[in-house]
């Protein structure tokens, strides 16, 4: 399990959002003490990790055995609590994947400026505004117009639950940000898209991202 929780946290089509929300956790040191390449040894891919000895020792394998349970804990406890966020390029990627580039004119820059003004690429948010309604899920989708979540009146025009829009999947956040764009407004239908997004240059927000 720890190898393949340091599988994830080098790869490069992962989000690099979440070793550094691990790092602003306040742990940061447990990781890069254990991911350590001294060659041949206990490892993975050739790989001995190792937790924080200068020197390879032959009881080291030994070491990391019972050491790497209490960082298993500690790492599943992070990355549980970060784990609604997604990263930049994981989110175009995405995007990209579920034909959003270009659709009703709106490219991947404008729906990532969307999702980080609006959630901060935060999947799982949910805001209460002052009339009582609440915002969903990556784009903030609102309940009193888009889906219901079951605490007022709704219109209800993307057909879903609002805890739909929060899974992870974010099939539904997706297909309802769409309907949403389709209407005569656009993406003018989120003041934050207007306030941070529109009219400005966005294409730094692909910067380093692969979608192919």
């Amino acid at each position: 399990m720890w190898f393949e929780l340091a599988h994830f946290l080098d790869s490069n089509d992962i989000t690099e959002s979440v070793f550094w929300k691990v790092a602003v956790a306040g742990h940061p040191a447990s990781f890069r003490r254990v991911i350590s390449q001294v060659g041949p040894g206990c490892g993975w891919r050739g790989r001995e990790f190792r937790v924080g000895y200068p020197q390879r020792r032959p009881w080291a394998c030994r070491t990391l055995r019972m050491r790497t349970d209490l960082l298993i804990s500690l790492a599943s406890c992070l990355l549980v609590v970060n784990a609604e966020v997604i990263g930049r390029c994981a989110l175009a990627k995405i995007l990209h994947k579920e034909h959003m580039d270009g659709f009703e004119g709106y490219t991947l820059n404008e729906w990532l400026c969307l999702a980080f003004v609006e959630s901060n690429f935060n999947i799982s948010k949910v805001h209460e505004n002052a009339d009582g309604s609440y915002d969903y899920g990556i784009f903030q989708i609102n309940s009193h117009y888009w889906c219901n979540d079951y605490k007022s009146h709704s219109e209800n025009f993307c057909h879903m639950d609002c805890t739909d829009i929060l899974d992870p999947n974010l099939l539904s956040a997706m297909q309802c940000a769409k309907k949403i764009v389709s209407g005569s407004s656009g993406m003018k239908n989120w003041i934050q898209w207007i306030l941070h997004c529109s009219g400005r240059p966005l294409s730094h927000w692909m910067t380093g991202c692969h979608v192919e």
